[in-house]
């Protein structure tokens, strides 16, 4: 025979136990926030002095610009990959490998900012505070973050003092939750692609052959977002390099260039010598390019308050036209006729997916910028009708990847909150996505959570190639059979040569 009471204490059992589900979910909700890079935080940075984090969110625009500086003005000591390997420490002490101090719960944002300020004594590290500003310190600190750990247990790190150091202890890193990878290595050869690797453009051919390294840059500049037009059978890539001698700016110069895929008549289109260009795009008949630029737009506008355009440049004259303010990552359909890119808010850091004629004009929105917490790269299918991209977070999915799954959204939430939080490249995991050009069929194509993946389609938009951090990784359109194809991976993107 039931209790009388019985509904009535199971009410109040459940109730508590709801309001310590509550409880958990909101302090596992604020232990997130506090440890999330890509947390709502002030936007204007401040003295090192006056914070432990960064005051800058940690976003796409936040760790491509701290990509650059790094690449000007570290990568020669610390190498491309943070360990130390750059051609300046060659027999020097392990000092310059930064990997280890750059994780989680070793060094403070604050503490990593006043070793580059300020420099560390007795050491090769100089001060960079009398060359970069505030807001660029801050992006290279964003960037730090993004390295990966060294297999070491244990490091001696010096403090930040000028007299003494105090030995500090890394924790155990666990890659368990990285290595191997939940998909399988592949022995099959690259399929013929164009990518930037290591600071140079390499190119592969569809055959067991190696990849060929075709450009060979001077020591400081680097060449990365290689894109190919089978019109004109031209590259385009982008470099940065150190800002010459003239320039009053400590930012990297950067530059856009094209070339024959085997590198050779290479030919300047574009030397921008204050702000970075990145990821362009060909019009399909070759004679111009689409590609981003972020750099002050008068006099007196503050270096972390940039504007991102997208600018036209005509190969033959040279001349330049804006065609979207506010605006980055652009790509171009193949038959010319649509324009993909991010749309960055007034708040300057949030972004929607948006697509619009090649003029620029029509647009519309196809991904709000409430969807994702960052986007990254679109770029469309051959027949135009569906665009790949990479973001993180996102909606709830099913197994097949699309959104709408039948559990209580409520529930996967507060689930999601007390979960540990998974292993991240740089605080953030991303993953790639592909929806329609008119906002349907959203569906998320891995689980992988890697860093900065560039998506790109086979020509006949039945596969797609992507390139990140950790390695580059075939698929088919829907996402099904994903491998890696080769473990050596970069930030550099890729295309697929058609």
């Amino acid at each position: 025979m039931k209790h009388p009471f019985f509904p009535r204490r199971l009410a109040v059992y459940g109730a508590i136990a709801l309001l310590l589900l509550l409880v958990l979910a909101a302090e596992a909700w604020i232990n997130r926030q506090n440890r999330s890079d890509t947390a709502l935080i002030a936007r204007t940075p401040s003295s090192a002095a006056n914070v432990q984090r960064s005051p800058l969110r940690v976003d796409t625009q936040t760790v491509l610009a701290g990509q650059q500086l790094y690449r000007s003005y570290c990568a020669t000591c610390h190498g491309t990959t943070g360990r130390g390997d750059g051609p300046a420490m060659q027999g020097a002490a392990p000092l310059a490998d930064l990997t280890p101090r750059v994780q989680p719960g070793v060094l403070s944002d604050a503490e990593l900012y006043q070793r580059i300020a300020a420099g560390i004594p007795d050491t090769a590290m100089p001060a960079y505070a009398g060359q970069l500003t505030e807001a660029q310190i801050w992006h290279l600190v964003a960037y730090l973050r993004s390295f990966k750990a060294s297999p070491v247990v244990a490091v001696p790190i010096p403090t930040f003092a000028l007299t003494q150091t105090t030995q500090i202890t890394v924790p155990t890193i666990d890659l368990a939750v990285e290595l191997p990878p939940p998909f399988p290595d592949s022995a099959e050869p690259l399929p013929p692609l164009v990518f930037a690797r290591s600071g140079n453009i390499w190119r592969s051919d569809g055959s067991t052959a190696e990849p060929q390294q075709v450009t060979q840059f001077a020591e400081g500049e680097y060449a990365g977002q290689p894109v190919y037009t089978p019109s004109t059978g031209r590259v385009a890539f982008v470099t940065v390099s150190p800002p010459p001698i003239t320039s009053t700016s400590p930012l990297p110069a950067s530059a856009l260039y094209s070339m024959k895929l085997d590198g050779s008549e290479r030919t300047l289109v574009w030397q921008a010598d204050e702000g970075s260009l990145y990821l362009p795009s060909w019009t399909p008949n070759g004679e111009a390019l689409y590609v981003m630029h972020n750099g002050p737009q008068n006099e007196t506008e503050e270096n972390f308050d940039w504007r991102p355009q997208i600018v036209r440049v005509d190969l033959l004259s040279g001349a330049r036209q804006i065609i979207l303010d506010h605006a980055l990552d652009p790509a171009l359909s193949v038959d010319g006729r649509q324009l993909a890119y991010l749309h960055l808010a007034e708040d300057a850091y949030t972004m929607s997916l948006m697509v619009a004629q090649a003029d620029g004009s029509d647009a519309r929105e196809v991904i709000s910028s409430n969807t994702f917490s960052a986007l990254f790269a679109p770029r469309f299918s051959p027949d135009g009708t569906t665009l790949v991209f990479a973001a993180i977070d996102g909606p709830a999915t099913d197994d097949q990847g699309f959104p709408g799954s039948a559990a209580n959204p409520w529930v996967e939430r507060a689930l999601a909150w007390l979960a540990p939080p998974v292993a991240e490249a740089h605080g953030a995991p991303w993953d790639v996505w592909r929806v329609n050009v008119d906002g349907t069929g959203l569906q998320r194509l891995t689980d992988f959570y890697e860093d900065l993946p560039m998506a790109a389609f086979s020509p006949d938009g039945a596969e797609i190639v992507i390139m990140a951090y950790g390695g580059m990784y075939r698929m088919q359109f829907d996402g099904s059979n994903l491998r890696r194809i080769s473990a050596l991976g970069d930030h550099g993107a890729v295309d697929w040569i058609r």
